[in-house]
C-alpha cells in the first residue's frame, strides 16, 4: 500500500485470487497519477503457487467441503449422512460470514483506496454452499431437511442487506424438492427443517419459531473456521438497521 500511496496510484487485481494464471495474463492494472511504480517490484508482492489454499482462498475451503459431499451423495458412494455433517459446517461457517464485511477494496493510512481486487461476495458463498449439494442430493430426504433447517437458521441472524440469496435458496430447494417427490406425503416429510437431516422430533416452539441447534464439527472445518474469524473480525460487522 505505501508503494501505491507514494506514487498517488491506484492498483487493480484483475484476477481473484485462486484463479488459474496463463502465460501472458494480466494480473495488475495500475491507475498512476503521481509517479511511476516499480514493476519489478510489484511483481515480488504478487504470490503465485501452484494450488489453491484456503489461507488466502477461503471460498477454496468451502470448495472442498461441497466437493466431500459431493463425493458421498455419488451413486458409489450413497452416504448422506456424511453429506449432512458437511452441511452442518456450511451452516456454521455462513453464520459467521452473516455480518462480516467481505471487502473488495484496501486503503491506505489515509483511508484512500488503493488496491481494488476481485473477492466472493456474500452471495457467491451461499451460492457455493448450496448449489451443488442440492442438485446431487435433493433426492436424500437428509439433505433436503438439513438444508432447509440451514437456510431458516440463516435467514434468523442474517442483515436484511444479505436476505435475498437465502430468500433464493430457500426457492430453489422448495422447487427441487416438489419435483421431486410428487407424493404429497412424502414431500411433506422432505420439506421439514431438521439440523441432522432425519434426527430427532422437534416440537419445541418459542412463540411461532421453532428451536434449533448445530450440531457436528471436523477438523478441516474447525481450522477454516479458526481462521476465517481471524481474518473478517479483522474487516469488522456489516452494520445492522
Amino acid at each position: 500500500m505505501q508503494l501505491a500511496a507514494d506514487a498517488d496510484a491506484v492498483l487493480l487485481l484483475e484476477l481473484g485470487v485462486g484463479d488459474f494464471i496463463y502465460p501472458g495474463s494480466t494480473v495488475l492494472r495500475i491507475d498512476e497519477r503521481g509517479g511511476k511504480l516499480n514493476d519489478d517490484r510489484l511483481r515480488e508482492l504478487v504470490l503465485v503457487d501452484r494450488e489453491r489454499t484456503f489461507e488466502q482462498d477461503p471460498a477454496f475451503g468451502f470448495r472442498l467441503l461441497v466437493d466431500m459431499a459431493s463425493a458421498a451423495l455419488s451413486p458409489a458412494v450413497n452416504d448422506p449422512t456424511t453429506a449432512v455433517q458437511v452441511l452442518d459446517e456450511l451452516a456454521e461457517l455462513l453464520r459467521m460470514l452473516s455480518d462480516r464485511r467481505l471487502r473488495g477494496s484496501i486503503s491506505d493510512r489515509e483511508g484512500t483506496p488503493r488496491l481494488y481486487y476481485l473477492a466472493p461476495s456474500w452471495e457467491d458463498y451461499v451460492g457455493l454452499a448450496c448449489d451443488e449439494i442440492r442438485h446431487y442430493g435433493a433426492d436424500q430426504p437428509q439433505i433436503a431437511r438439513r438444508m432447509k433447517a440451514m437456510l431458516d437458521s440463516l435467514a434468523e441472524i442474517a442483515p436484511p442487506d444479505r436476505q435475498a440469496p437465502i430468500g433464493e435458496q430457500q426457492q430453489l430447494l422448495r422447487a427441487r424438492v416438489i419435483q421431486t417427490y410428487p407424493d404429497p406425503a412424502e414431500r411433506a416429510r422432505a420439506e421439514i427443517a431438521d439440523p441432522q437431516g432425519i434426527g430427532i422430533s422437534r416440537m419445541t416452539t418459542v412463540g411461532d419459531r421453532e428451536e434449533t441447534a448445530e450440531p457436528g464439527r471436523r477438523t478441516f472445518a474447525h481450522r477454516l473456521r479458526l481462521w476465517l474469524r481471524r481474518t473478517f473480525t479483522r474487516g469488522g460487522k456489516v452494520p445492522r438497521s
